[in-house]
C-alpha cells in the first residue's frame, strides 16, 4: 500500500491493483490495454520519476511505466519467491527483498548478489536505506548493514528472529521487530559502531511483535501487532524504549476489530501527505486521523438522566456521572466524590459551589453535600432551566412552578410580566450587570432588571424559535434557538435563521473562546464561527459566512443534548471548550486545532458520451450527435473526503463557478458541436482551495448540417433565392413602369393628336374667318388695326401650340441620343442671336436609359433654355461626360448670373423651373448644384449613378424606378 505522487491511495490485493479516492475504490486500468496480474501484491514502491514497482506472493516483480506494465521474473534475474519490499538508495538502485535473497536492479535487469558482497544466508525479509544512504538487512537470522558506496556487506552483531521488519525514527534511532524479542529500539547502532552491548532484552519475548511499523510526523511510533493482532501506538518513543522490548506500559493505545478495526489480522501502514494513517486488514482498510475533538477516557457516559455538566465562574469544569463527581483537569476528568444520588441536571456558581438536581436538591460547597428543600414545601420538582445570581445564589425555572430565586437558603417566586404567566421559561442567564434574561418559546425573550421587566418578540427581530440557550458573558447577548442564533447588541436583535446556515438548528449551547470565537453546540455539532464572520453574518442577513463544523467525523460524541436545564457548551480556565452531548462529554482547544493546510488535487476520471466512457486526454473526440455528457472527478484529500468541496464550469456555457458541494460528477445537455474545455476545483475539509484544479478538453464533431461550410452554403442558398426573389420582383416592377410609361407615352401622343385635329385646326379655321373679315374692312380702319393685330397674336399661339405638339411627340417617341437632342436644341435656340453655343463629349459614349435619358434632356434643357432667355450671355457650354462612375451633364454659360439667394431657396418666385430641375434629380437619386454670382455666369451641374444612368445594375435601377413609382409621373 502506498500514496502516489497523483494522490491516490494504490492498495495491492489479493485480486489486483485498486486506487482509493477516500470514497471509491476502483481497479487500476492501464491506458496500453494491459491487464495487471490477479495475484497477490505484497510489496509496492513509487520512485521518483513515477514508476510504480510491484512485488507478487509468487514471486517475480513489475513495473507500471507511462501507462504500461513491464513484468521480471526469472529470465531477467528476479528471484520466483515471496517479494516483501523494495527499497531504493540514495544512488538510485533499486533493492527488492525476497524469501530467495536481496537482489538489486541494473542495466534494465536484476542480479542476485554473488560471494563477492559477503551477503549470508538465503533470504531477505526486508530491507532499509536509513538517511545516511546505508542499507539494513535482516536475512531471518542475523541484521547485516551495506555502508555506503560500499559492495560488502557487515554483520551488525545481532541476531534477529524470524520475520524481523525494521524502520528509522526521526531522531536516526533503528527500530527493530520481530519474532524473538519483539519491538525494540537499538540505541547506538550505527555503521561506525555495529557490535556494540545493545543491553540485549530477554530470551523472548512474546509481546509487541509488529508486522509493519510506521513513524508518523509527529514521531509516534505505529504498529500492526503480529501476536495479540489489531494495531498498538507509542506515543512518545524515545522515552518508552532504551533497548529493551517494549512493555504495556509503553502502549498509548490499541486498537483491535473490538475497537472498530475492520479486522485483527493487519498488515501495511501509511501516512498520507495529510497525516492520516491507513491500516490495511484482510477485511477492510482503516484511517486514523488527529482529531480536534478530544472524548475523556475516564468517563463511561450511561443513560442521559445519571449525566451532567456544569462549569463554575473560575473557569472549572465539572461532570456528573453515574453517581460521581469529576472536576477537569488539563483535559481530563479527576473522581472528586462518589456515591452521589442520581443527577440530572446540575448549575455551578464559581469557588467550587454546585447546584445538583435529581429527585432531590443538593448544593456542594468546598467538598460538602448539602441537601436542599424542594420550593413551596413540594417533595419534587423539574428543573427546565438555572442561572446562578452575582450573589451566590440561583434562579431556577421550574415546570409548573414558574420562576423561582435560591437565596438565605430560602426560595421566593417571581412574579413575571403577565403576557408570560402561562409561560415556562426554557432558558436563563445573568449578565455582568446581574440582569436576568430568561428565553421562552415562540420568539419571546425577556429581561429583568431590578423591578421591571421587557418583553422582546418577532417583531423586534428575534425569529430563532424556542429559546434554548443564552450565553450573556461578553458585551453583547448571544440567543441560541431550536432553528437559528440571535444576538442583542447596543440594543438592536438580530437574526440568523438556520434556513441561512444550515448547522444553525437545534441549539443547546454557545460557549466564546478567547480571541473572541463563538462555539456553537447544535443539532449538527459544534460549529465555530469567527468575531468577524459572525459580525458579518448578522450585518448582511441571508448573505453565506464563514464556519467550522465538527461532528462525528472529527470525533465528536453524537449531538448536543437536548432539553438541558443547564447549557451545553462551556470553556473552562485553560481556555479549553466543553460540550455536552447526547452520547458523553468532550472537548477542542481552539489554541492547538489542528487544520489541514494541504490543498487537495484533484483528478477528472472519466468522460461518458453516447454511453461511452473516455479516459481524458489532451486529443478527445467526442462522436456527432454527442448533445449531453458525464464527467466524473475526485480530489484526493483522503482526511475527511465527505467534506471535499468542488467547483467547476465548462467555458462554452458557463461564465462563472458553480458550486457542485460535495458531488463528483456533473453532466451537461444541449451541447453544441464544437471544442469544449471542462474545470473543476477543490477544497479540503478546512476549506484549503486548490485553485488550479483539473481539466479536460473535448471536441464534439459536428454533423454536415452543423459545419461552418454547410452554413456558409446556407447563406449562399438563401442570397441566390434573395436574389431570385429580387430580380423576380425588379422584372414585374419594370414591366409595371415601363406599362405605366407606354401609358404615359400614349397618352401624350393623343394629347397632341386632339391638340393638331381639334385645337390647333379649330384655331386655324377661326384665324381665317377673321383674316376674311378683316379684309372686308377699310386698310384705314380702326376695326381692321386690331383684328390683325389679334391675328398676329393667334399665329403665335398657334406657333407655341405646334411647338407643345411637337415636344408631346418627342417625349412619347423618346430620344435616341442625349447630344444630339442637346444639340439640336442649342441650335434652335441660338438662330438669330450672336451666342455661341456648343456640345462638349467626355469618355465612351455608352447607352443611356431611356427613361433616365429623357430625364436628363429635361434637365438640360430647361438649363439651356433658361440660359438663352435670362443669362444675356456670350458663350453657352454643354458638357456630357460618360464616367464608368455616373453620367455627368454640365450646362456653363458667362452671362450675368443667378442670385444666390434664388440658389439658396431653390426657386425665383413664381417660376418653377428650378423646383422641377430639383424634383427630376431627386426621382433618379442624381445629384444636382447649381453654381454663379452676379456677373459671374452660373453653371448647372447633374451627376447620375452609373447604375441609374447606364441601365446596367439591377439594384440602382429598381431603386430609381421605385423612386419615379413612388414618386409621381414627371413631364
Amino acid at each position: 500500500m502506498l500514496q502516489g505522487q497523483d494522490g491516490y491511495l494504490w492498495l495491492g490485493t489479493g485480486s489486483g491493483l485498486y486506487r482509493f479516492d477516500g470514497v471509491t475504490f476502483e481497479p487500476v486500468t492501464l491506458p496500453s490495454g494491459q491487464r495487471l496480474p490477479s495475484e497477490n501484491i505484497t510489496a509496492m514502491l513509487q520512485l521518483p520519476d513515477g514508476d510504480i514497482w510491484l512485488g507478487y506472493y509468487s514471486g517475480g516483480a513489475g513495473v507500471i511505466r507511462d501507462g504500461k506494465l513491464i513484468n521480471y521474473n526469472t529470465r531477467q534475474g528476479f528471484p520466483d519467491a515471496l517479494v516483501y519490499n523494495f527499497s531504493l538508495g540514495n544512488d538510485g538502485v533499486l533493492w527488492a527483498a525476497t524469501d530467495d535473497g536481496l537482489v538489486r536492479f541494473a542495466g534494465g535487469r536484476w542480479h542476485a548478489l554473488g560471494p563477492s558482497w559477503h551477503y549470508p544466508g538465503t533470504r531477505a525479509q526486508w530491507s532499509l536505506i536509513d538517511g545516511a544512504g546505508n542499507l539494513w538487512v535482516t536475512t531471518g537470522e542475523r541484521l547485516v548493514v551495506l555502508p555506503k558506496s560500499a559492495h560488502v556487506f557487515l554483520d551488525a552483531g545481532l541476531q534477529v528472529g524470524d520475520s524481523a521488519v525494521l524502520a528509522q525514527a526521526p531522531d536516526g534511532m533503528l527500530w527493530l521487530s520481530d519474532g524473538l524479542h519483539g519491538t525494540r529500539a537499538l540505541p547506538g547502532l550505527t555503521v561506525d559502531h555495529l557490535q556494540l552491548d545493545l543491553k540485549k532484552p530477554p530470551a523472548r519475548t512474546a509481546f509487541a511483535q509488529a508486522k509493519r511499523m510506521l513513524f508518523d510526523k509527529r514521531g509516534r511510533l505505529w504498529a500492526t501487532d503480529a501476536l495479540q493482532g489489531g494495531i498498538f501506538e507509542v506515543t512518545d518513543p524515545a522515552h518508552a524504549n532504551d533497548g529493551h522490548s517494549l512493555q504495556p506500559d509503553d502502549l498509548n493505545l490499541t486498537l483491535d476489530r473490538k475497537a472498530g478495526l475492520t479486522a485483527d489480522f493487519a498488515v501495511p501502514l501509511v501516512q498520507d501527505r495529510e497525516g492520516t494513517i491507513w491500516v490495511g486488514t484482510n477485511l477492510g482498510l482503516n484511517s486514523l486521523r488527529q482529531n480536534n475533538v478530544v472524548v475523556p477516557r475516564t468517563i463511561t457516559v450511561g443513560p442521559s438522566s445519571h449525566f451532567a455538566v456544569a462549569a463554575d465562574a473560575d473557569g472549572t469544569v465539572w461532570i456528573i456521572n453515574a453517581g460521581t463527581l469529576f472536576r477537569a483537569e488539563h483535559g481530563e476528568p479527576v473522581a472528586v466524590v462518589d456515591g452521589l444520588p442520581d443527577i440530572g441536571s446540575a448549575q455551578a456558581a464559581g469557588h467550587g459551589l454546585l447546584w445538583l438536581f435529581g429527585k432531590e436538591i443538593y448544593r456542594v460547597n468546598d467538598g460538602r453535600l448539602v441537601r436542599l428543600p424542594w420550593p413551596d414545601g413540594a417533595s419534587t420538582a423539574t428543573p427546565r432551566a438555572m442561572a446562578p445570581d452575582l450573589a451566590g445564589g440561583l434562579w431556577v425555572a421550574f415546570v409548573d412552578r414558574g420562576i423561582q430565586h435560591f437565596a438565605g437558603d430560602a426560595w421566593s417566586s417571581l412574579q413575571v410580566d403577565p403576557r408570560l404567566a402561562r409561560s415556562e421559561a426554557t432558558s436563563m442567564a445573568i449578565d455582568p450587570h446581574g440582569r436576568l434574561w430568561m428565553g421562552y418559546s415562540g420568539n419571546r425573550v425577556a429581561l429583568l432588571a431590578g423591578n421591571a421587566t421587557r418583553l422582546f418578540t418577532e417583531k423586534d427581530g428575534l425569529r430563532i424559535g424556542n429559546i434554548a440557550t443564552i450565553n450573556a458573558s461578553a458585551g453583547e447577548v448571544l440567543f441560541g434557538g431550536g432553528s437559528g442564533l440571535a444576538r442583542f447588541r447596543d440594543g438592536i436583535l438580530q437574526s440568523i435563521s438556520s434556513q441561512q446556515a444550515g448547522v444553525l438548528g437545534g441549539i443547546s449551547g454557545i460557549a466564546r473562546a478567547t480571541n473572541g470565537d463563538v462555539w456553537i453546540n447544535g443539532s449538527k455539532g459544534v460549529v465555530r464561527i469567527s468575531k468577524d464572520a459572525l459580525n458579518e453574518a448578522f450585518d448582511h442577513p441571508g448573505k453565506d459566512f464563514d464556519y467550522r463544523l465538527f461532528d462525528d467525523q472529527d470525533g465528536l460524541p453524537g449531538i448536543a443534548l437536548q432539553e438541558n436545564a443547564s447549557p451545553t457548551a462551556m470553556a473552562d480556565s485553560d481556555g479549553r471548550l466543553w460540550f455536552a452531548t447526547n452520547q458523553g462529554v468532550a472537548w477542542i482547544d481552539p489554541a492547538h486545532l489542528h487544520r489541514n493546510a494541504v490543498p487537495p488535487p484533484v483528478d477528472i476520471q472519466s468522460l461518458t458520451a453516447m454511453e461511452r466512457t473516455y479516459l481524458p486526454s489532451s486529443a478527445l473526440v467526442l462522436p456527432r450527435r454527442t448533445s449531453s455528457v458525464q464527467i466524473a472527478y475526485t480530489a484526493l484529500s483522503l482526511s475527511i473526503p465527505e467534506r471535499v468541496h468542488f467547483r467547476y464550469r465548462l467555458d462554452s456555457i458557463d461564465d462563472q463557478w458553480l458550486d457542485a458541494g460535495t458531488r463528483r460528477e456533473v453532466f451537461y445537455i444541449n451541447l453544441g458541436p464544437g471544442r469544449h474545455r471542462f474545470q473543476v476545483i477543490a477544497a479540503n475539509d478546512d476549506g484549503v482551495w486548490n485553485r488550479h484544479g483539473a481539466s479536460v478538453e473535448f471536441y464534439i464533431e459536428p454533423m454536415f448540417y452543423q459545419t461552418s461550410s454547410f452554413m456558409v452554403l446556407c447563406v449562399l442558398l438563401g442570397a441566390a433565392l434573395l436574389l431570385v426573389l429580387f430580380l423576380l420582383r425588379l422584372r414585374q416592377m419594370t414591366l409595371r413602369v415601363r406599362d405605366r410609361l407606354h401609358e404615359r407615352h400614349l397618352e401624350r401622343e393623343r394629347i397632341a393628336r386632339e391638340l393638331h385635329d381639334t385645337l390647333l385646326q379649330s384655331v386655324q379655321g377661326l384665324v381665317l374667318r377673321f383674316q376674311a373679315v378683316a379684309e372686308k374692312l377699310p386698310l384705314e380702319s380702326q376695326a381692321r388695326s386690331m383684328i390683325e393685330k389679334a391675328l398676329d397674336r393667334a399665329d403665335d399661339v398657334l406657333i407655341e401650340g405646334r411647338e407643345r405638339v411637337h415636344d408631346l411627340r418627342v417625349a412619347a417617341h423618346g430620344i435616341n441620343s442625349l447630344s444630339r437632342a442637346l444639340s439640336a436644341l442649342g441650335e434652335e435656340l441660338a438662330q438669330g442671336q450672336s451666342v455661341d453655343f456648343r456640345v462638349i463629349m467626355e469618355g465612351a459614349v455608352r447607352k443611356l436609359d431611356p427613361l433616365v435619358c429623357d430625364e436628363v434632356y429635361r434637365i438640360g434643357r430647361e438649363a439651356i433654355c433658361n440660359a438663352f432667355a435670362h443669362a444675356r450671355a456670350g458663350a453657352i457650354e454643354v458638357e456630357i461626360n460618360h464616367d464608368p462612375d455616373y453620367l455627368r451633364l454640365r450646362v456653363r454659360d458667362d452671362g450675368v448670373g443667378i442670385d444666390q439667394r434664388v440658389v439658396d431657396d431653390g426657386s425665383k418666385p413664381g417660376h418653377w423651373g428650378l423646383a422641377g430641375m430639383r424634383e427630376r434629380a431627386a426621382r433618379m437619386g442624381a445629384t444636382l448644384d447649381i453654381w454663379g454670382g452676379v456677373d459671374l455666369g452660373t453653371e448647372v451641374d447633374i451627376r447620375v449613378p452609373a447604375s441609374v444612368a447606364y441601365g446596367d445594375s439591377s439594384h440602382g435601377y429598381m431603386n430609381w424606378l421605385v423612386r419615379l413609382v413612388s414618386g409621381g409621373r414627371g413631364g
